[in-house]
């Protein structure tokens, strides 16, 4: 698969699980598939998009764009 692709399968994968996570409070069923697939999303995505990232930047700021990417992630940490 392409890396657009992947992103927005990614996408959908976060939609359908805050969905389930927003949609039914009292079954915890619901609530294990919803973070089991905004897990997995966040899987697919902190792989996918620093290479896009990678594959569509000029050479000269894609450091700082693969970087900044990095601090964001360890930013949310916080």
């Amino acid at each position: 698969f392409g890396r657009k692709l992947v992103m927005l399968i990614g996408l959908a994968l976060f939609s359908i699980g805050w969905m389930l996570l927003c949609m039914d409070i009292s079954s915890m069923e619901t609530a294990i598939v919803g973070r089991l697939k905004t897990g997995v999303a966040c899987g697919v995505m902190s792989i996918a998009c620093p290479t896009y990232i990678g594959e569509v930047t000029t050479v000269d700021v894609r450091g700082f764009f693969g970087a900044g990417f990095q601090f964001m992630g360890e930013l949310k940490i916080f």
